[in-house]
């Protein structure tokens, strides 16, 4: 169902620690954007959380915005959020790609999308719940909502289970 979804596609969930190639690859998952109107993941999380920031950067259009986060990722956001000057720079390389983008999809009457929904539940089961959570992701991708889907573990290990593989129930 993931597939149908384009949840893979997205690469939702961040890279699993123990590859070779890592470290590397969970660097290009969190400059990547969830949705190619969003910032990169890393950058939407650290404006979700640092609430001063974003305060800061609310109403300015797609260029300003991207200036300003850039000033600020230069100097603050290495100073305290304890970023590398090369992380830096390359969420930078991102956020100005970011505003590029932003900026020619306004100039054909497309809105900058910064927000997202995000979509919590059982994604990865086999409830009724489950099924509910992969239609809402597939409607907002069908709208073209930006939005990140997130799986949480269901508390009945039954439904955890694979779809076709039921455990028979006693009578």
């Amino acid at each position: 169902m993931a597939d149908e979804l384009g949840l893979d596609t997205l690469h939702v969930r961040p890279p699993t620690p123990g590859d070779d190639n890592w470290l590397a690859e969970l660097v290009d998952w969190l400059c990547a954007p969830v949705h190619p109107r969003m910032l990169p993941r890393h950058l939407d999380a650290l404006l979700a959380d640092r609430h001063d920031l974003a305060a800061a950067l609310d109403g300015l259009g797609p260029a300003e915005f991207a200036q300003k986060l850039s000033d600020w990722l230069a100097t603050s956001g290495i100073e305290q959020e304890g970023l590398t000057a090369s992380y830096a720079l390359r969420l930078d390389a991102e956020l100005r790609q970011w505003s590029q983008a932003m900026v020619a999809a306004s100039h054909r009457g497309a809105r900058p999308l910064v927000q997202t929904v995000n979509v919590v539940g059982f994604l990865g089961s086999t409830s009724g719940l489950s099924s509910g959570a992969r239609q809402v992701v597939a409607a907002l991708d069908a709208a073209g909502i930006a939005n990140r889907p997130m799986s949480v573990q269901h508390p009945n290990p039954r439904n955890a289970r694979p779809h076709g593989h039921h455990r028979r129930r006693s009578r």
